[in-house]
């Protein structure tokens, strides 16, 4: 559900002042960090094969390169690049499918060629738009929720988070991800708020971009369908109550809107290849994985029949759903899949010392029950639900 707005008018003028103050510096330094690791550290395994297969988007439309991850991201990266002759692919552009292989090999000579550091210069710069995005959402999202203060600490962490400095400039999907599902979060959470045709247009575009970022986006919708199921829960006693027909009708226009601009990163064109109809033998794949009876893979034969979403999209995500299981290594032992302690031990593990006691900090800090939003009815206008906080009622 939506949450309670901040009264950012009320607070004192030094509490502002601290917030903005904050956020005008964070867009000067965080670049300036981000540009300095960039270019202090090597590539990884997966920017040059990224590069290579934006690169090929841009160069002619050929979506049969890298089709594990959706085009958004190499889209960005390579738009500096994307008039260079990058000579080194196996075939013709937009001719044939490349295989892993074969993007493989291309990624490597692209990293290694004499042009190296100046693509993987200008690729990285392009790429650090999503941790800006993150940035700037984390300030707006927490000084809605929270007021100005929380917002202008919010950003000195966010600047200073050595795992956003480390992910950030790299040409990868993760902050991608990550940028565009907070994004997307709190847009939903400010129509919730406040139903409005430009609110709804904004959630549809940043559910766009989360999809158009990486196959596990899928489940953003089923986010915000709980984000939507739980306003209307937490809302039953205010005058007028929400629509739930009204709400689920948001959330299917949201999503509409949102598989238009995915379509868009795509070219509005099914085929992977421009020259060709088809490209990629997905009920061939389905009938091999035996998957093909089960009722994902009805809804994956049914997407391609009608051609609901690109065949390059519908290609990735059989890939990851095919790849979804791999080996783990963790505390000295191989596990043949992933096993449940994995993440938690990994978030302990990367998340800094500062961090980790600042959550235990909030947690066992009495004012985190003491600010927590209440509904009351004004009594003059009863079709209103007013939000205030609980200190703000002691006071």
């Amino acid at each position: 559900m939506p949450t309670a707005p901040a009264r950012t008018d009320l607070a004192p003028h030094w509490q502002r002042t601290f917030a903005w103050t904050a956020f005008l510096l964070a867009l000067i330094i965080y670049p300036l960090l981000l540009l300095h690791y960039a270019r202090a550290n090597s590539p990884t395994f997966d920017e040059g094969m990224h590069i290579a297969a934006g690169h090929r988007y841009w160069e002619c439309a050929d979506y049969a390169i890298n089709p594990e991850h959706p085009p958004l991201l190499k889209l960005i990266a390579a738009a500096p690049v994307r008039h260079w002759p990058l000579d080194v692919y196996a075939s013709s552009c937009g001719t044939a499918i490349t295989d892993n292989m074969h993007l493989i090999a291309a990624g490597y000579r692209l990293m290694n060629g004499p042009s190296a550091e100046q693509v993987l210069a200008k690729a990285r710069t392009a790429a650090m738009l999503f941790p800006l995005l993150l940035l700037v959402t984390v300030f707006f999202a927490t000084r809605a929720w929270f007021g100005p203060v929380a917002a202008g600490c919010a950003v000195i962490f966010t600047v200073f988070e050595p795992n956003f400095t480390a992910h950030g400039p790299l040409v990868a999907t993760d902050m991608a991800l990550a940028a565009t599902t907070f994004a997307t979060v709190f847009a939903a959470d400010r129509y919730l708020l406040k139903p409005s045709m430009p609110r709804l247009l904004l959630l549809g575009f940043t559910l766009g971009l989360a999809l158009a970022s990486k196959h596990t986006a899928v489940f953003v919708p089923l986010i915000l369908l709980l984000q939507f199921l739980a306003h209307f829960w937490l809302t039953r006693n205010s005058l007028p109550r929400p629509s739930l027909l009204r709400l689920l009708s948001s959330w299917l226009a949201a999503i509409a809107l949102a598989i238009f601009l995915l379509w868009g990163t795509y070219q509005f064109r099914y085929s992977a290849l421009p020259s060709q109809p088809q490209a990629f033998e997905i009920p061939k794949a389905l009938d091999n994985s035996g998957k093909s009876q089960t009722l994902l893979g009805h809804a994956i034969l049914g997407i391609t029949r009608f051609h609901l979403l690109p065949e390059s999209y519908v290609e990735g995500l059989l890939y990851v759903l095919q790849n979804s299981t791999r080996a783990s290594y963790i505390f000295g032992k191989r596990y043949e899949t992933g096993v449940w302690f994995y993440f938690p031990v990994t978030v302990l593990v990367k998340t800094t010392l500062t961090t980790l006691l600042l959550v235990l900090l909030a947690v066992a800090s009495p004012r985190t029950v003491a600010q927590t939003p209440t509904r009351n009815v004004d009594r003059a206008h009863p079709h209103r639900c007013v939000f205030i906080f609980r200190d703000e009622q002691q006071n």
